[in-house]
């Protein structure tokens, strides 16, 4: 019983690494000042509505370079 228990824990806790992955695969992205990409934007409006709104409101929006057009 306890294995099982484990592996739900496991389960659990791997879901949300997964879709925070599939989230960083979207069209667009934001580039901070620093250089880190968030890619989970669909469109450029999406993104640049972000950049305003967001925490340090520098850098900006483009295509993800990991995704083909």
């Amino acid at each position: 019983m306890k294995i099982f228990a484990m592996l739900i824990a496991v389960a659990a806790t791997l879901g949300p690494v997964n879709e925070a992955s599939a989230q960083q695969d979207q069209p667009f992205c934001l580039q901070s000042a620093d250089g880190a990409l968030t890619c989970h934007f669909q469109t450029p409006v999406q993104c640049q509505d972000a950049l305003k709104t967001g925490p340090a409101r520098t850098g900006t929006c483009g295509p993800n370079p990991k995704t083909k057009p």
